[in-house]
């Protein structure tokens, strides 16, 4: 069984039956008989409604259907005891935006078929209506205020929430925060240790930067740091490698094309292995060192690896005679 309410088309959507320059006439036939606000309307109907909206649609020659239909929109709106708006504002406000745009849309293309260069003013004044349409509606919601209290809160809260939101990031990026820095007496050599030429300073905010001398204690610089920069981790050696360094010397040994992984990624442990270049029946020498860096000059390409101490004489008397193979160490 179907019932009225499965047939009934939604409310918000009674007024886009009829066009908004029919619901303004028959605000207007309304007002010639006296009748301009909703508390004269509620007071013509009385008690008799369906009755007496047929009586008022022949004195005013408005169609009963086009009544009746406001009359359900203001019904359905919950108007309360607001009966002092007057009808031309109040019916206006009931008529949706988009249908606003589709009836004017619809008498623009009709007009642009009979006569093209009247359709361009017909479009103008459409979009026109369109405009004051947005504007009635917003007067309308301000209207009932009670209703839509909540809307105004969030309307004012929610500017206020982005830029405190704005101005807490900016506060965080302009802070200063005690930061590992280099002392300004004197500037770090790469692959020089740390400790003892590092201070805590108040400096803005830098992204992977330390905070705690103890977390460079006992660790090497990986390039040159000028005097007063703050420290960040790409600049430092790892604590891994670091505790392995103090036994070490720095080495730089030249690369051939295809002695390295491409993909190999410094700092990292690695097996350097010299091989000789004339003479092949020499057993090649191993040595594990730590790559620092690949330097690349034209299209020479060299390694400065950390190597034990007791194996540096030997390595550096074999590079002039020797090919070297630089090869990753999974740990």
């Amino acid at each position: 069984m179907i019932t009225d309410t499965e047939t009934t088309p939604p409310v918000t959507q009674v007024t886009d039956y009829a066009t908004l320059k029919e619901i303004l006439s028959a605000v207007l036939a309304l007002s010639n008989a006296d009748i301009c606000t909703l508390e004269d309307l509620r007071k013509v109907l009385n008690k008799d409604v369906d009755k007496n909206i047929l009586w008022l649609a022949q004195q005013t020659n408005i169609k009963d259907a086009l009544l009746t239909a406001l009359l359900l929109a203001e019904f359905y709106d919950d108007t309360g005891t607001k009966g002092k708006r007057r009808l031309r504002n109040y019916w206006r406000g009931l008529k949706t935006i988009p249908g606003e745009v589709r009836a004017g849309w619809a008498e623009t293309v009709s007009e642009w078929e009979r006569n093209k260069t009247r359709s361009l003013g017909v479009g103008l004044q459409q979009a026109l209506g369109v405009a004051g349409q947005v504007a009635v509606r917003q007067r309308r919601i301000w209207y009932n205020w009670r209703q839509h209290w909540l809307d105004a809160v969030v309307l004012l809260i929610l500017p206020a929430l982005i830029v405190a939101l704005a101005l807490r990031a900016q506060s965080i990026n302009k802070r200063t925060v005690p930061y590992v820095t280099v002392r300004t007496d004197a500037g770090i050599s790469a692959f020089q240790e740390l400790t003892g030429h590092v201070e805590l300073k108040n400096v803005p905010y830098k992204n992977g930067a330390f905070t705690s001398l103890n977390e460079v204690s006992g660790r090497y610089a990986l390039v040159n740091v000028p005097p007063g920069v703050t420290l960040s981790s790409d600049q430092v050696l790892s604590p891994e490698l670091s505790r392995k360094m103090p036994q070490r010397r720095i080495l730089s040994v030249p690369i051939e094309a295809g002695a390295i992984s491409s993909t190999m990624k410094t700092p990292t442990e690695a097996l350097m292995t010299l091989s000789a270049r004339q003479n092949e029946s020499k057993d090649p020498a191993s040595f594990e060192v730590i790559v620092l860096r690949l330097d690349q000059t034209g299209g020479n390409t060299s390694a400065v690896v950390a190597i034990p101490k007791d194996d540096f004489d030997k390595a550096s008397r074999l590079l002039g005679s020797h090919e070297v193979f630089l090869a990753q160490i999974a740990r």
